[in-house]
């Protein structure tokens, strides 16, 4: 036994040994569950009762969640342009149990004045009105007093094939420059499938980084792709050897992923950062046109760079790119509640305060 200095704390404590863990290893200070998300079925993750070290730590914060729903006439036919946002509304309250509502951005006013709800996070569906938000946008807020405003995540869903520059034109200056203003100043923006180009289109991504007329699927209707260096990862009761030699995979419990039409990438542009690969060795993988609907076998040279997660840091913000439809099915849920974490986690400040003497203090969240 030996005097050692809790690394959370920094109070002396005796303890046998130091644990150290690998950069992106999910560790819980409560027992049984994850903090705020309790997705115990979801991730893989360690307790422990000894001194622990980390590389990095960070803590996870509440916040809410704004998913983009527009609609429009399209094609001559009324849409909902961005379809799949109803499935993370089922992601997050349905299986997860995160909310207790999904609730449109008319009825959030009400729901915030509601004394049950004081100081409850919410999951909004955010229209255009909402982002330009006249005297007060969604995304925006520098109110003090209205701190519990605040987003801290917006997703992006998948968009109707060919409707990317419709959506340009809905949101306008006002609504692409918020958004721009939400992620430079610490938000995080998370898309996927071909809600990607949306990015692209309003200025946050450099021109031609996805390829809109090439669309990456597969040749099944079950739509798997293999994820490359995840095969055969699923780990119920994970030691310590095993999470260091899968920093990346652990909480990847399966070897594949819905794949639904997303763009292929052109291969130095967008300034991302890759996290995951697509297997370029799966022979289900196919291009298709978005102009003819002809597929065929993905082409040699297109398997050079299969990007699955790519992120990239805007100002004080980041940007998540999942070249495919994980919330599509619970049991790839998982890909998905991976980028929440990354929205929720701050950088650990023990005792920061910002306040006056003995005025009312307020705790420092923490950096990017």
């Amino acid at each position: 036994m030996e005097n050692k200095t809790d690394n959370i704390s920094g109070l002396n404590t005796t303890e046998e040994k130091t644990d150290v863990y690998p950069e992106g290893a999910i560790f819980s200070i409560f027992p049984g569950k994850l903090p705020i998300i309790g997705a115990s079925n979801y991730f893989n993750y360690l307790n422990a009762s000894t001194n622990v070290l980390f590389p990095k730590a960070k803590a996870l914060y509440d916040m809410n969640i704004a998913v983009l729903k527009l609609e429009a006439i399209h094609e001559n036919i009324l849409k909902d342009l961005t379809y799949e946002s109803d499935y993370f509304c089922l992601a997050l309250s349905s299986y997860l149990g995160k909310y207790a509502q999904c609730l449109k951005g008319s009825d959030y006013k009400a729901y915030r004045s509601d004394v049950k709800n004081k100081g409850k996070t919410a999951f909004v569906f955010i229209s255009i009105d909402d982002i330009k938000g006249g005297e007060r946008s969604f995304l925006m807020t520098d109110d003090p007093d209205e701190s519990d405003v605040r987003f801290g995540l917006l997703i992006i869903p998948d968009i109707v094939l060919g409707s990317e520059t419709l959506i340009k034109q809905i949101l306008g200056d006002v609504g692409i420059a918020r958004i721009k203003k939400f992620v430079e100043k610490g938000g995080l923006i998370y898309a996927e499938g071909k809600g990607a180009i949306v990015l692209e289109m309003i200025g946050l991504v450099e021109s031609e980084t996805f390829r809109t007329k090439d669309l990456l699927t597969t040749v099944y209707s079950s739509n798997l792709a293999k994820i490359k260096g995840c095969e055969n990862q699923t780990l119920k009761n994970p030691k310590v050897d095993d999470i260091l030699a899968q920093t990346i995979c652990f909480t990847v419990p399966s070897a594949y992923i819905p794949l639904v039409g997303s763009y292929l990438v052109n291969k130095g542009k967008g300034n991302f950062t890759t996290y995951l690969n697509f297997d370029e060795n799966f022979t289900y993988l196919r291009k298709k046109s978005a102009d003819t609907g002809i597929e065929k076998a993905l082409p040699e040279e297109d398997k050079t760079f299969l990007p699955l997660v790519m992120y990239k840091e805007v100002g004080k913000g980041k940007i998540f790119v999942l070249n495919a439809h994980p919330v599509l099915n619970s049991g790839y849920y998982h890909f998905f509640y991976n980028i929440l974490l990354a929205a929720m986690s701050r950088n650990i400040l023990v005792n920061s305060y910002v306040g006056f003497h003995d005025a009312e203090q307020l705790p420092i969240p923490g950096g990017k």
